[in-house]
């Protein structure tokens, strides 16, 4: 993702546009500017994904309160069987 940030900068797309790309964008952006480095690049990336999705998370949970259709599931194999038993009816064998 680092070379297609550095690509499409070479293609004229200016550090400031990458802002309104999103959170790897911005922070590959920085990078490459010179701004971290790589590895503060990496932290700040890891905390801005975990953040958003606790946000994400949180948001999901006050919107079920109100609109109780939501299913939360904890793993991957939990959401499969979901999948399942909505397409079939009927537990995966």
């Amino acid at each position: 993702m680092v070379e297609e940030v550095q690509t499409l900068h070479e293609h004229g797309i200016s550090w400031e546009r990458f802002e309104s790309f999103g959170l790897e964008y911005r922070r590959i952006a920085e990078f490459l500017e010179g701004k971290h480095s790589f590895e503060e690049m990496k932290m700040r990336l890891t905390f801005d994904i975990l953040h958003y999705a606790k946000r994400q998370r949180t948001w999901l949970q006050r919107w079920h309160r109100r609109h109780p259709i939501l299913h939360f599931v904890e793993t991957t194999e939990a959401a499969i069987e979901e999948v399942h038993l909505f397409l079939h009816g009927a537990p995966k064998k």
